[in-house]
């Protein structure tokens, strides 16, 4: 009896296995599906929060940089808003990178591309930009700031910009006798307009006093938009204390009012005006898409919030939102720059006409393009 009953137990759990076997033999072959796609949505780095995808990933931001800030870097600065959208979006990985222009060619010609662009005026953006993603809207800028566009539609929208600033050597210009702008010249005049000034200017660079290392150093263009003519002079004689004006970019003007090594002597500083060709821009890029493109927009959307925008004058920069408020720098609150289109086109052309102006005193070709891409004419 007792061996009837042991024989009963083992046939019961045989059968009890065989039908276990059997049912998830036939929940596999009823359910491919659903395994298939479990299984694909973890090799995609995809999985759902109340029924809502979430992409897991890393992003990769290049960030070409036109222009120093006064103080602090742009490259720091972005990264501060990825951490943001990190803490925001579990999973999404923001890598930000500084690089040159050449970097960024090189780094194409090699076949590597990033998801989002931050790029300076004057660069191409249909080269690198596409349409802006979905839910990015153009905000109300500073200024005349404009977006980019390619084919009649936005694809770059500008988030900072910076300014140039006209630099004194304070003793060096009481031993030659000559005068700073004036100074009322402040955030809303352009030193263009202070016309006494722009002679006295002329004047020493022709004297005898500056004719050896020169009056002024300064970037052909905003020299040839002073109409001034003759010898430029070099960056590092000014650092040396042997040339008494500069007209410097933020980066310039911060390093010298920081250190006191940079120079050995009293400065005055200010702001040159209204003109800056010193913008800088954000895009996905072209082939960004699906997921990659809606984070690259919330990104964007981020960059051009009220609340990072406010952290853009902890550089030294401006908020390129004009509703932001919160302006700081030392600078045109009303930046008049070039339309980022056809800047793109004629920059080098303007860079050599504004040189010839320089050397020979001939600016018409020099006015008529820079009209044109100023919009005036």
């Amino acid at each position: 009896m007792k061996a009837l009953r042991m024989n009963k137990k083992r046939t019961g759990v045989t059968c009890l296995r065989v039908s276990v076997a059997a049912a998830l033999l036939l929940f596999l072959a009823l359910s491919p599906a659903y395994l298939l796609q479990a299984s694909g949505r973890q090799t995609d780095g995809e999985d759902y929060d109340n029924d809502t995808p979430r992409w897991r990933g890393v992003l990769r931001v290049w960030h070409v940089a036109g222009f120093k800030t006064h103080t602090g870097s742009v490259t720091a600065y972005l990264e501060s808003c990825a951490a943001q959208l990190e803490k925001a979006r579990p999973g999404v990985y923001i890598e930000v990178t500084g690089m040159t222009a050449d970097n960024a060619e090189e780094k194409l010609s090699r076949g590597e591309r990033p998801d989002i662009w931050s790029l300076p005026l004057g660069s191409d953006a249909g080269r690198f930009a596409g349409l802006l993603p979905a839910g990015v809207e153009e905000p109300t800028y500073a200024g005349n700031l404009r977006s980019m566009r390619a084919n009649g539609a936005a694809c770059a929208l500008p988030y900072l910009y910076s300014g140039y600033y006209f630099i004194g050597n304070t003793a060096l210009i009481q031993k030659m006798g000559l005068t700073p702008p004036d100074g009322s010249v402040d955030a809303g005049t352009d030193i263009c307009e202070d016309t006494a000034f722009i002679e006295n200017l002329r004047a020493a660079m022709q004297s005898n006093a500056t004719s050896r290392y020169g009056a002024l150093y300064a970037p052909p263009l905003l020299a040839a938009r002073l109409g001034l003519t003759g010898k430029l002079a070099l960056e590092s004689d000014f650092m040396a204390g042997r040339v008494p004006f500069m007209i410097g970019d933020a980066g310039a003007c911060g390093k010298l009012t920081r250190r006191k090594d940079a120079c050995d002597f009293a400065i005055e500083v200010r702001p040159f005006g209204k003109f800056t060709d010193q913008v800088q821009y954000i895009a996905a890029d072209r082939d960004a898409d699906g997921m990659r493109a809606r984070y690259a927009g919330e990104f964007i959307t981020l960059l051009l919030s009220r609340e990072a925008q406010a952290k853009v004058t902890l550089l030294g920069a401006a908020p390129a939102v004009l509703t932001t408020g919160g302006q700081t720098l030392p600078c045109t609150t009303a930046p008049e720059t070039p339309q980022p289109d056809l800047y793109a086109i004629l920059r080098e052309t303007l860079l050599l006409e504004a040189i010839s102006a320089v050397d020979s005193g001939e600016t018409a070709l020099f006015d008529k393009y820079m009209r044109a891409v100023l919009g005036r004419e």
